[in-house]
């Protein structure tokens, strides 16, 4: 699933965020954790404060506008800048994608809108769809 947490720090009682590749220790922050089953991809990103997070074969700290993504397929680990306010557009209705595998794509379009089979209804609709690719990031919102 995806989440976004905000956390405030307590030494005493640390607040760990588990997932199949990684768990997520806060260390007093605000962040969003998007580790669905069925995605290639788990992203690990920070708004506010810092996180730690720690996977099989590193342990990587992350502090604001920071993202970590895991490749589930072949294992690669990327730590990257990314915009938090843009990664956490769902939690107003918008979907954000920046060199997101199309797997993953349809798969939150599936979500978001509760339907499966996206692809197959698209080709069986023949529907016709126009896009520019950009290098530009943009964030998308329905109507």
């Amino acid at each position: 699933g995806e989440a976004f947490f905000n956390v405030m720090r307590d030494e005493g009682k640390p607040f760990i965020v588990r997932t199949r590749q990684a768990d997520v220790k806060v260390l007093g922050t605000s962040f969003n954790v998007k580790a669905y089953q069925e995605d290639e991809l788990i992203a690990v990103s920070v708004r506010t404060g810092k996180v730690e997070v720690d996977m099989p074969e590193s342990v990587m700290r992350l502090l604001p506008n920071e993202q970590v993504i895991v490749n589930n397929a072949n294992g690669e680990i990327l730590k990257k800048n990314e915009d938090a306010q843009k990664v956490t557009a769902w939690l107003q209705g918008g979907l954000y994608f920046n060199r997101t595998p199309i797997s993953s794509v349809i798969h939150d379009w599936e979500r978001r809108y509760n339907q499966k089979n996206v692809i197959e209804q698209i080709r069986m609709s023949y529907s016709t769809i126009t896009s520019m690719a950009s290098t530009t990031i943009k964030v998308w919102k329905p109507y």
